[in-house]
């Protein structure tokens, strides 16, 4: 969509009617995308993200501690069940479609 964009100049309908996030959900959504970006992968796809990574970032914000911590891991987990379900649906969809454009014999 972005590179749409930047190339043509029009806006496409679906990102002019998406809702933007608030100051707080930007700031969480900043933090899960930092943890996303050091994901493991098991070679059958993405692999959830662990706990101990979910930790060091949460002391180095000031979540590391009781309730603040459970609050933050809880956010963490839900974006990423999220995301992992987007990502399962869209290699699903691919796979379709790349089996769908095999010559048939």
């Amino acid at each position: 969509l972005f590179l749409s964009l930047e190339r043509t100049g029009v806006v496409p309908q679906a990102l002019a009617d998406r809702p933007f996030p608030g100051p707080d959900t930007q700031y969480y959504l900043e933090c899960f995308y930092a943890l996303s970006d050091h994901r493991q992968s098991s070679g059958f796809g993405l692999s959830p993200l662990d706990l101990p990574s979910i930790k060091i970032l949460a002391d180095a914000i000031g979540y590391g501690e009781g309730r603040d911590f459970e609050w933050f891991r809880y956010m963490m987990a839900e974006l990423d069940r999220a995301y992992l379900e987007y990502m399962n649906e869209r290699q699903r969809i691919e796979s379709q479609t790349r089996a769908a454009q095999r010559p048939k014999r």
